[in-house]
């Protein structure tokens, strides 16, 4: 399927559209890795819907910024190698021969628009948010001092009003 035309705003707008589809009052929202920049601007735009956000591996950004603002042309992200993975600081512990090669099997490339697109925010109340980051690449505090230096891609951490971290060790994908 030709997926070169889907958007960030694509995927924010399945997500609003799941939180407004709940039955409860409140949910509590999960992203993992890539889907930090989807699950903030869903915040954002649904700041009193949600009770909680929690990030795995993952954090919000700082509006106007992107996963990667590289990929101009581009119309998919080819699931990388495990070097390049680990490389860039993507763990593997706990997935072993087997799990890598079920995985890669059944991996699929991701849209570039999303990953291309800059975030846009609007509504500060998303500050106001009690935020979860589960902590599985690098320990919780690695992330808490790149966030209180300024990091782009963990500033936004210290605009929360609410962080806890979580250290789980497992590397990138601990489900």
């Amino acid at each position: 399927t030709d997926r070169s035309s889907i958007t960030l705003d694509d995927h924010v707008a399945a997500v609003v559209d799941a939180i407004d589809s709940a039955a409860a009052d409140q949910v509590i929202l999960v992203a993992h890795s890539g889907a930090g920049p989807v699950a903030y601007m869903a915040t954002d735009a649904r700041p009193q819907r949600i009770s909680r956000v929690v990030y795995v591996d993952s954090g919000p950004m700082p509006a106007g910024s992107s996963i990667r603002d590289d990929l101009d042309g581009v119309n998919e992200i080819p699931f990388p190698a495990w070097s390049e993975l680990e490389a860039e600081g993507n763990s593997l512990d706990g997935l072993d021969d087997a799990a890598l090669e079920r995985f890669r099997n059944g991996a699929v490339p991701h849209p570039a628009g999303p990953a291309r697109d800059a975030v846009h925010l609007s509504d500060d109340r998303r500050l106001d948010v009690p935020t979860t980051v589960v902590c599985n690449s690098f320990p919780s505090a690695v992330i808490a001092e790149i966030a209180a230096s300024g990091h782009p891609m963990a500033a936004e951490l210290a605009s929360l009003k609410s962080v806890n971290y979580v250290d789980l060790p497992t590397g990138h994908w601990p489900m």
